[in-house]
């Protein structure tokens, strides 16, 4: 199973309201970055897109969903302040269907994602907003990239 661990692309400044940062939007360098990211899914077709239901992180893979006509599957496990117990659910789901899936979420999850999958990366675990993490299950291997918009 490939799993592509998606970071939220570049977004406008997080404000004082945190109820309100759920709908905090996709800045200009942030949606150009979605777009790069769109084009590297062309190149590494998934079968499954969830993310996180933050506005930033569905912005971020729409334009990949689009490419790929496939929907954005919204998941509070992958959003800011899930639980390890619902993000480690969510993994086993997803590890028993063997699938191609991309999870685009945020800085606080996908480490620890990477922790509950057994693979440690200093790349990925500085994890860049519009960056990939490529984790193939079977053989272990493991790639990092960033988009720069």
């Amino acid at each position: 199973m490939i799993i592509y661990l998606v970071r939220h692309a570049k977004a406008g400044h997080r404000g004082d309201d945190l109820a309100m940062d759920r709908h905090r939007h996709l800045s200009p360098s942030g949606l150009a970055q979605a777009e790069e990211i769109a084009g590297y899914f062309l190149a590494n077709p998934v079968e499954r897109i969830l993310s996180s239901p933050y506005a930033r992180c569905v912005e971020t893979v729409a334009p990949a969903a689009a490419e790929l006509g496939l929907e954005v599957e919204a998941s509070e496990s992958l959003a800011e302040e899930t639980t390890m117990s619902r993000l480690h659910a969510l993994l086993d789901e997803l590890v028993a269907q063997d699938a191609a899936v991309a999870l685009c979420s945020h800085g606080n999850v996908i480490p620890a994602a990477l922790d509950l999958l057994g693979k440690f990366s200093p790349e990925a675990l500085a994890c860049a907003k519009g960056s990939v993490t490529r984790l193939d299950t079977r053989s272990g291997s493991l790639e990092y990239m960033t988009f720069s918009g």
